[in-house]
């Protein structure tokens, strides 16, 4: 199996059983029970319920305070991560363990709907200024939000029925709570505790390239062992000073540091040491002014007598040295004068790059790129990018298990992509050299995915999209209403997981199962990373298996 594929299959199970800096709470509307409850996937809109257990001390690496667990919701449809580990405190206030109440569910492809989240500190009082990190099922990054001063925030415009999964992080929490996967529906709300680790104070002044001080400014707090994990200080909790300089409590730890604000660049980072019930040594962040770029596209004339004309552009900024390289990537849509003529403005200063790209179905056509300097606050004119043709790096066909061709499937390199055409074909230009892979994606379909070394020539990746298919079964015995059940797989390690409830007759259905060989348990505290004596089912694409009985 390729690496990549195993770290992303084991980090669906690293997230249904992770132990961070709080607790976790699913909370629900009140809506009446779905007619279609008794079937495997539906459940009653009920509270679920939380518990707790005591962790060692903090370090550097670890959350504070108490660990959660958070309730899962019932994955008959989508599939899931098994729950938490739940602790000596015992059941929630429900009375009832979590790992016996399904969460929610709702019907699949609905319209956008919104997840509530509510952020407390330990003691239950709202927390603000919480930066909370989601993506979809998909693996695709939602716009992160922060928690206001009621301690609330949104993550909307999502799908019904959506698989939402993140890190909720804090400045005053050493670490961060990792949620989800968690079903999003109408009324949904999901409740995240963070204990507050022992605080000491970060000291540091902001200004620009010229020394002036900067009031209006963000501090980016960011986990050197964690580099995918930010806090944010926004202006109101650092109180900055006329001088540009702030005194504010964050969690005792190591941390990389560094400064942004409207107009500005962000500023290298500084890596400084917060001890606890003491200060920092003093951090000075120096943010530039952002830049703009005035240039003239060269099109190819089948392009340039497009309208409405619609490009995209992409903009690549490295600052910093060899040793602390800072790059930021921006994508933004590009609609140039009648002339061709365009205009940037807040592009970040240092060394830039920067193409366009049209996009087109089966054929994303992407122009080489325009390297140049670009200094603090500069207004640089002259710049010349084009669209002639680049030389093809990866095209080929996907189709399905029966060998049909698939269009609209989303084709990816990196963060490079486009859709299938009408003949399932696709074509990838303008990649950057090196190891990576071909992965495509399709509802309704298994993943399908490529590594390639891609060294400059021409490559035909053809991709087989499997059809998902289902898992029918029924646990015997006494009582054997509710009882969970999680179909699973491992290879080299990695793990992977499907969850469903059964019904009043011990009847589940487990639907969007990849084909593959999978391994059955039931009942509450079944250990997926434990094959033994677990019987298999043989699950085939487009297919419902039937599952051998399970008794208890």
């Amino acid at each position: 199996m390729d690496s990549k594929l195993k770290a992303g299959l084991a980090a669906v199970v690293a997230i249904g059983i992770a132990v961070g800096a709080g607790l976790l709470l699913l909370e629900e509307g009140g809506e009446s029970p779905d007619p279609r409850s008794s079937q495997p996937g539906y459940g009653q809109q009920t509270p679920t319920a939380t518990a707790s257990r005591a962790v060692p001390p903090p370090t550097p690496t670890q959350g504070s305070g108490h660990a959660g667990t958070q309730t899962p919701s019932k994955t008959g449809a989508s599939g899931g991560s098994p729950t938490g580990p739940t602790g000596p405190q015992g059941p929630g206030p429900t009375g009832t363990p979590p790992q016996e109440r399904p969460g929610p569910t709702g019907p699949q492809g609905g319209g956008p709907v919104a997840l509530s989240v509510i952020c407390e500190d330990g003691t239950g009082a709202p927390l603000p200024g919480v930066s909370i990190e989601a993506r979809r099922k998909s693996g695709m990054p939602l716009q992160p939000v922060q928690s206001n001063a009621e301690g609330r925030a949104s993550l909307g415009g999502l799908p019904e029925g959506e698989l939402i999964s993140g890190v909720a992080r804090h400045a005053r929490v050493e670490g961060g709570v990792a949620f989800g996967p968690v079903r999003v529906h109408a009324g949904a709300s999901l409740r995240i505790r963070l204990n507050l680790a022992r605080l000491g104070r970060l000291v540091g002044v902001i200004r620009d390239q010229a020394g002036n001080p900067v009031r209006e400014a963000e501090v980016v707090l960011v986990n050197p062992k964690e580099p995918d994990g930010k806090a944010i200080l926004d202006v109101a909790a650092l109180g900055l000073g006329a001088d540009g300089s702030f005194v504010t409590q964050v969690a005792a730890g190591n941390y990389a540091v560094s400064a942004r604000g409207p107009g500005f660049s962000e500023s290298d980072r500084a890596y400084v040491v917060v001890p606890a019930d003491g200060d920092s040594s003093q951090v000075e962040l120096r943010v530039s002014r952002k830049a703009s770029i005035t240039g003239q596209l060269n099109l190819p004339p089948d392009v340039a007598q497009l309208r409405p004309l619609e490009l995209d552009v992409v903009i690549e900024s490295e600052s910093g040295t060899a040793r602390n390289p800072l790059t930021r990537t921006d994508r933004r849509q590009l609609r140039p004068a009648a002339d061709l003529t365009f205009k940037l403005e807040d592009v970040h200063a240092g060394r830039v790059r920067i193409r366009v790209e049209l996009p087109r179905a089966g054929d994303h056509r992407v122009g080489p790129w325009s390297k140049f300097d670009l200094k603090p606050g500069q207004q640089l004119s002259g710049v010349l990018v084009s669209l002639a043709e680049v030389t093809v790096a990866v095209r080929g066909t996907v189709r399905d298990d029966r060998g049909a061709v698939i269009p609209n499937v989303d084709v990816s390199v990196g963060s490079r992509q486009v859709k299938t055409d009408l003949q399932g074909a696709f074509v990838l230009r303008g990649l950057d050299m090196g190891e990576t892979g071909v992965e495509a994606s399709l509802k309704g379909h298994a993943r399908a995915y490529q590594a390639i070394d891609y060294q400059g020539s021409q490559l035909t990746v053809d991709l087989v999209l499997a059809r998902l298919g289902e898992v029918q079964g029924r646990v015997t015995g006494s009582s054997v209403n509710g009882i969970p059940v999680v179909l699973f797989r491992s290879e080299d390690g990695a793990v992977e997981t499907h969850n469903a409830t059964t019904d009043a007759q011990g009847g589940y259905l487990l639907t969007d199962i990849p084909p593959g060989t999978y391994h059955l348990k039931a009942g509450k505290g079944a250990d997926p990373f434990d094959s033994t004596g677990a019987p298999t089912v043989q699950v085939k694409p487009g297919e419902r298996a039937q599952a051998n009985p399970i008794t208890r």
